[in-house]
């Protein structure tokens, strides 16, 4: 499937998730772990909207790593709890997402912000 189809097929929280992606991207900063791609995104969506909260991003994450949007890598060390947390990095580059989720005037302010930080 074409990579902008797939974008345009995302649900509007995907899209944030993916943009708080770009974010860790743009800021050499991933691969990142869910509650780091979080923070990245309640700190911008603050001033627009509001919070994503832990199982939004999560089901977001596991949603754009099935469909080959991001990728999700387990990390070789375990918590003490036993379990690994995985990472994300983008799988697409970083301009056809920005291009094709700018189009969505929703998330226009969004996208405007991965390119202040980019200059």
């Amino acid at each position: 499937m074409d990579t902008t189809v797939q974008l345009r097929d995302t649900t509007l929280v995907e899209k944030v998730v993916l943009l708080g992606c770009v974010w860790r991207s743009v800021e050499d900063r991933t691969p990142a772990r869910a509650d780091e791609i979080r923070s990245a995104c309640n700190d911008r969506l603050d001033e627009l909207t509001g919070r994503l909260s832990e199982a939004d991003v999560c089901r977001a994450l596991n949603e754009l790593a099935a469909s080959d949007l991001l990728e999700a890598r387990t990390p070789d060390e375990r918590s003490p709890a036993g379990k690994g947390r995985p990472t994300y990095e983008l799988r697409v580059d970083v301009d056809t997402v920005l291009t094709t989720l700018a189009a969505d005037g929703d998330l226009e302010p969004l996208v405007k912000e991965v390119d202040r930080i980019r200059a």
